[in-house]
């Protein structure tokens, strides 16, 4: 359902909403520049507290803004005075989990393909398919957040610093996959380094796990800080509101 916009009065009210969804300072700038075209609307969008201060006509009701910012891509409340960081703290729990995943699979990855690629008397029966495997957990669920804002981009035809990861990502694991399973049978030639034994080209699995590693420890490890600058945040307003 579509739901139109009321037009402008004189008077104007402030509407605080939280916004969910955002992973870097483009997908704020995207929200805001999607509020700031409605009509007598001036948003204000910050990342780091996960919050939209909006000034709309009196008659412009909040469901107007919650459509248009999920219509963007991204979730969207009002926030209220009795709001918890429930949910805060489980997406904090989700990727600090999928971090640590990550971190475990990707050193014994990283060092096994670069080894054994280049250190064939080292390789052992199916080492190209343990190393394949040792990746997949990786890419395909500690990376997950990245994919899933990659789409959501895409869905808007825009981009992020999800979509570079995402896409370096499943690019390094398709090419060591098919080196794998279709190729890389002889020996060849890498310039800069000289020639190399056959299935060498399965060096790249060490790329398409541990690339999505160190992005990783970005929202974990900022989103408590976050957190605890939102509530510092909300802290000072309350006491400015009182103290004027």
């Amino acid at each position: 359902m579509t739901i139109a916009a009321a037009p402008a009065t004189g008077e104007v009210r402030t509407v605080d909403l939280a916004v969910t969804g955002m992973t870097c300072a483009a997908c704020s700038a995207r929200v805001e520049r999607t509020l700031n075209k409605l009509d007598g609307v001036r948003a204000s969008v910050n990342y780091a507290t996960e919050r939209a201060t909006v000034q709309v006509p009196a008659e412009l009701g909040d469901e107007v803004l919650v459509e248009r910012i999920r219509k963007a891509g991204y979730g969207a409340r009002v926030r209220g005075e009795d709001d918890d960081e429930d949910l805060t703290l489980t997406r904090v729990r989700d990727l600090r989990r999928r971090l640590i995943v990550a971190a475990v699979l990707a050193v014994p990855l990283c060092d096994l393909s670069i080894t054994l690629a280049l250190v064939p008397s080292l390789r052992f029966p199916a080492w190209q398919l343990v190393c394949l495997a040792l990746a997949v957990p990786v890419v395909f669920w500690a990376a997950l957040p990245f994919h899933r804002a990659t789409l959501r981009n895409l869905r808007h035809r825009s981009s992020s610093m999800d979509t570079l990861v995402s896409l370096g990502v499943l690019a390094s694991f398709a090419w060591s996959a098919w080196a794998t399973l279709f190729g890389g049978h002889e020996p060849g030639y890498w310039v800069g380094f000289g020639p190399t034994a056959a299935g060498a080209d399965a060096i790249y699995t060490s790329r398409a796990g541990p690339g999505a590693t160190p992005p990783g420890c970005w929202p974990p490890w900022t989103r408590s800080p976050r957190r605890r600058c939102a509530s510092f945040s909300t802290a000072l307003s309350g006491w400015c509101r009182r103290a004027s």
